[in-house]
């Protein structure tokens, strides 16, 4: 790939402007043309790549890319200004449509602790070390064999390509969930109706349980459900990006470890914020504005910044990967968008404070009444 990009460029230029005579001004409008083509196959390629894989897009570029090497010569050589900008067009297209998927590609090679670092390394280290010299071999190969040779030397690096993207471990399954996280993020709050939900360790007897039916009266509980969704796609999202780092366990060994291991105790918070949601939903059909007030705000101080020493912990491990895994960054700006279709906090200090006391006292009893029920 990079490959194509110092030939297209470099090798380019300088042979058109030395050896086919083409003055340096005229080739770089030519080659500005062929650029517009690279930047518009770009989020192209990004847009096929999210539907059918990032592997099939690179595969399906790789194998433009090694038939592109076999009209090298006629087009480049054409002696024609038609053929030369055919040629810059065709060649920084099928660049065009490598770069839209590249990123991700590279960026799913590494743990999320050293992601940008090895995908860093990883594509200058291919440039530097691998397609650096091609300008040299191309311009060696022209000069002595003819500019065929330097097509089939483009077109015998392809399968190099190809071998390379079928080495590639498949992470769809492994990431399976958390792109399920990103696009219930991204629906937000503009999704109605029931949501597949990610079950907590307090879920237990709420699920079976008939919700209370909707009513003209209460508008933001409609609100409140698609934040109790959107809380949970936070939720699948970290659990997702902190699966990759434990050890490997079946689904309900994981769930033990989950909702009984020290180390993952600081999802505490979390879990205890969904489940009062989802409590207040199935058991508190009268729920004021005020107090779903109080719960917006109270999940957006635990997302954002809590001055809760109990929530610190939480915190401390949500941020470092609400910077470093773009699943959990999606679904944390889907959860602050549904949070903010939440009624607001009254403005005067002591009502706030008076709703807050509400529903604190409606969640203990909410709590209270869910263990009595999970007891009997």
């Amino acid at each position: 790939m990079e490959l194509l990009f110092y030939l297209m460029t470099v090798f380019s230029l300088g042979w058109g402007t030395s050896a086919l005579g083409y003055t340096r001004a005229r080739f770089l409008i030519w080659q500005m043309i062929g650029v517009l083509f690279f930047a518009l196959m770009i989020p192209v390629s990004a847009a096929i790549a999210d539907r059918s894989g990032r592997k099939a897009m690179l595969g399906a570029a790789t194998a433009g890319i090694i038939a592109f090497g076999a009209v090298f010569q006629p087009l480049f050589g054409s002696g024609t200004a038609l053929g030369v900008v055919a040629f810059l067009c065709l060649g920084l297209t099928l660049m065009g449509l490598t770069y839209g998927p590249l990123g991700t590609a590279l960026a799913e090679l590494f743990p999320t602790p050293v992601r940008y670092t090895g995908a860093s390394l990883a594509f200058n280290l291919a440039g530097i070390l691998g397609a650096s010299v091609a300008p040299y071999a191309a311009s060696w190969l022209a000069t002595n064999y003819g500019l065929a040779y330097v097509g089939c030397y483009l077109s015998a690096a392809g399968p190099l390509t190809l071998v390379a993207l079928l080495l590639i471990p498949a992470r769809e399954r492994q990431r399976g969930a958390q792109r399920s996280a990103c696009r219930a993020a991204q629906r937000g709050s503009n999704m109605r109706g029931k949501r597949r939900r990610i079950p907590s360790p307090t879920d237990v007897g709420v699920a079976s349980r008939p919700r209370n039916d909707m009513s003209s009266d209460h508008p933001w509980l409609e609100d409140l459900r698609e934040c109790s969704a959107a809380l949970q796609a936070v939720l699948g999202a970290v659990l997702e990006a902190e699966r990759q780092f434990a050890p490997p366990a079946s689904p309900l060994e994981r769930l033990h470890q989950i909702t009984n291991s020290p180390e993952w105790a600081w999802l505490q918070p979390l879990y205890r914020l969904i489940a009062d949601v989802d409590h207040a939903l199935a058991y508190a059909g009268d729920l004021p504005a005020s107090e779903t007030a109080a719960i917006g705000a109270h999940a957006r101080e635990l997302l954002s910044g809590s001055s809760v020493p109990a929530e610190q912990a939480f915190l401390s491990h949500y941020r470092p990967l609400l910077q470093t895994d773009p699943a959990v960054a999606m679904a944390h700006a889907g959860a602050l968008r549904a949070l903010r279709a939440l009624p607001p906090e009254a403005a005067n200090e002591a009502e706030r404070l008076h709703a807050r006391h509400q529903w604190n006292e409606r969640r203990r009893f909410l709590r209270a009444g869910q263990q009595g029920r999970t007891a009997s």
